[in-house]
């Protein structure tokens, strides 16, 4: 078809809807690289440790006996010197002689000792008294810490079980949207490359020169078209000389010669494509999220539903699990048919 010949709305027709192509091409790919890096965040494994029974440490009461004994015949010795000292006093011949230097301390060391023996005695049979009181409350603590760490592990038991159980049910749960996201993004793919074939097949009806091939190029010459800077595709004032020319304005030249950087990199450097391509980058956005949205929400019995056979059924014909895929892929489609159909009524 010699594009040459065609009217400027004929040509304005077919400049928008390659346009159209390309972009919608642009924000599959986005999709699909959407819904890969969703899928690289699934069936991650999480480490759960299992719980170690912990013993927690107790400082047992103890009873110093020999300390009491000690400190009761202490207390007797003192308690007996008393009327030691008195008696040995008496016993002396009350003229304050050389005898009562004998009896005195001899009173003291007989009647503290006595009494002190019997200090020593008791603080026996009170320590005896305290250690038993003391051996039993330990026994009684060491119980009660016992009973409260079996109940810590027992619970940290019980929790272990429950975040497994959890964790199970995630790695399924995701296992089984991974296929799903798996499933929607083949169909993707397979449109994104039906799509391909088909501008690629419009660009080969249209006569458009390999050059001009690329979302960017065409782009510029949509614009360029819609002002009507030019009424058709070749001669000196056509629309390749004027793409090229603001190419090279812009500095992307390269796009006509196949050097084509990331389009993130043009969108960065070229404000007239900027609005277009951020807008297919949010389509893009949008609709993976909202096919992950449609597959979240799918009941779980609805989905477990004879899975084997459907997996089958789905992976053969390419069918969606998500409605918002199926509804963009039926609106490209019918787009496609009626570009088509438009390239060949202006043949």
């Amino acid at each position: 078809m010699e594009v040459v010949y065609m009217r400027i709305d004929e040509v304005k027709k077919l400049v928008s809807m390659l346009y159209d192509m390309e972009l919608n091409n642009y924000m599959m790919s986005c999709c699909i690289k959407n819904l890969t890096e969703t899928m690289s965040g699934l069936k991650k494994e999480k480490i759960i440790s299992e719980p170690i029974y912990t013993v927690t440490p107790f400082q047992d009461k103890e009873i110093k006996v020999g300390e009491i004994i000690k400190t009761c015949a202490m207390i007797g010795f003192f308690l007996g010197a008393v009327p030691g000292l008195i008696t040995g006093c008496e016993d002396g011949d009350g003229s304050g002689g050389l005898d009562v230097i004998f009896t005195v301390p001899l009173g003291i060391i007989i009647y503290g000792g006595i009494v002190g023996a019997i200090g020593g005695f008791l603080g026996m049979i009170i320590g005896s008294v305290l250690t038993g009181k003391a051996e039993k409350e330990n026994k009684k603590n060491r119980k009660s810490l016992e009973i409260q760490d079996k109940k810590n592990h027992d619970y940290a038991i019980k929790k272990y079980n429950e975040d497994c159980r959890k964790e199970k049910e995630r790695l399924e749960n995701e296992a089984k949207l991974y296929n799903q996201l798996s499933v929607e993004k083949r169909v993707l793919e397979k449109q994104l490359t039906e799509s391909e074939n088909t501008l690629k097949q419009l660009y080969d009806d249209a006569d458009i020169e390999p050059a001009y091939r690329n979302l960017v190029a065409i782009g510029y010459m949509n614009e360029l078209i819609s002002i009507e800077a030019a009424t058709q595709l070749k001669g000196s004032n056509g629309l390749y000389y004027l793409v090229r020319k603001e190419l090279r304005q812009d500095n992307l030249e390269g796009i006509l010669n196949g050097i084509s950087d990331k389009l993130n990199t043009i969108i960065s450097q070229n404000n007239r494509l900027h609005s277009e391509l951020m807008h297919m980058n949010q389509e893009s956005v949008r609709l993976s999220g909202k096919i992950l949205s449609e597959l979240k929400e799918t009941s779980k019995t609805q989905m477990e539903m004879n899975d084997s056979m459907r997996a089958i059924e789905r992976n053969t014909r390419y069918s969606s699990y998500s409605d918002a895929l199926t509804a963009y892929n039926t609106t490209r489609m019918r787009k496609e048919l009626e570009y088509q159909a438009f390239l060949k009524r202006v043949r």
